[in-house]
């Protein structure tokens, strides 16, 4: 079967974590997962929801149906009790704080900007003004009386107002930005960790809720496919709760449902 069935699912995640929990031995240690490598990958898992198991994914799979329920019931009480320790609340913080996002940091006042914009103007249109000497005469006295024009509008009153109020616009622009981008950010990164914890169990129930266990694979361009092309069709997460089986599967929806009920609400 064609590993690239072994995508997404965080119930996977969890189920092939506990590989790493060697001290309760779980799970075979043909697994090879190491106990670093599981907290980083979980972790990995809770931010972006996407882990990616090669291996260690491929072994589980290769489990008789029994063990696949002893591994993923070990996997969900070693979740538990790593998302309740120090390492991941510190770990998820950190990413947190890295995914910040960083406020505008204009340089000085508008007052400021103003005057910056003003003589960048009037140094360009100098320079444009020494670029005349090159031209023949005919050609240089339409260019400089527009040249002229034009440092007087940076003089004007209304020009200057039209000016401060585009400075204006922008920084009201980025802070609007800003703001919005802190929602986003507080929305994806909840201070409380576990409660991204529970829509990652929540999503797996969802998207695994319809799996077909009897759907067909048939060999195709070197892979194993689905007969039925809407399931092939399906989304890795679907994908990945098939291969995982039934009872795997059940154990781990099982778990899910009674983790979520201890978990703050979304």
């Amino acid at each position: 079967m064609a590993l690239g069935l072994w995508r997404g699912s965080w119930a996977g995640t969890l189920a092939i974590a506990t590989a790493a929990n060697l001290a309760a031995q779980a799970v075979p240690s043909e697994l090879r997962l190491s106990e670093p490598d599981a907290r980083e990958s979980f972790l990995g898992s809770v931010i972006g929801g996407y882990p990616q198991w090669g291996v260690a994914a491929a072994a589980f799979v290769a489990l008789p149906a029994a063990a696949r329920v002893a591994v993923v019931q070990g996997g969900f009480a070693w979740a538990k009790s790593y998302v309740k320790s120090p390492g991941f609340r510190t770990g998820y913080e950190t990413a947190r704080q890295r995914a910040k996002p960083e406020p505008p940091n204009p340089e000085g006042t508008v007052d400021d900007e103003l005057k910056r914009q003003v003589a960048k103007q009037l140094a360009d249109l100098e320079e444009s003004r020494n670029a005349l000497a090159t031209l023949p005469p005919e050609q240089r006295k339409d260019l400089e009386a527009m040249l002229k024009q034009m440092e007087a509008q940076l003089k004007d009153p209304q020009t200057l107002a039209m000016m401060r109020s585009g400075i204006e616009g922008d920084r009201a622009g980025a802070q609007e930005t800003y703001q919005s981008n802190v929602k986003e950010w507080e929305e994806r990164y909840p201070a409380n960790p576990e409660i991204l914890v529970g829509r990652r169990l929540q999503a797996f129930l969802t998207e695994c809720g319809d799996v077909d266990f009897s759907a067909k694979l048939q060999p195709r361009e070197g892979k194993m496919r689905f007969v039925d092309p809407q399931y092939e069709m399906k989304p890795a997460n679907w994908k990945t709760c098939y291969r995982a089986g039934p009872e795997a599967i059940g154990a781990a929806r099982a778990a899910a449902t009674a983790w979520l009920k201890e978990l703050p609400k979304m």
